[in-house]
């Protein structure tokens, strides 16, 4: 799962804060970043932020020991020629 978020692209910043709620809700991030319980109306966007640059800069296995933020920015700097 990609938590890459442009802030400039309409709905962005509440998507980020979305796919933490989301992965906080499988326990992906509630040990680690939120404590067990962690009421997400408490979370702020800059908390969310950290949490998201963390994991998207975190060298995975499956990846080939890259981040998702490498392999994900090709895809976002893509240019489509008509």
């Amino acid at each position: 799962m990609n938590l890459t978020a442009d802030a400039g692209l309409p709905g962005a910043v509440g998507s980020t804060k979305l796919a933490v709620t989301k992965l906080s809700k499988r326990g992906l991030c509630s040990m680690q970043y939120l404590p067990e319980g962690t009421c997400m109306s408490l979370v702020t966007q800059a908390q969310c932020d950290h949490i998201v640059d963390d994991l998207n800069n975190r060298p995975r296995k499956r990846l080939g020991f890259n981040t998702p933020a490498d392999l994900y920015e090709p895809v976002r700097n893509f240019v489509c020629e008509a």
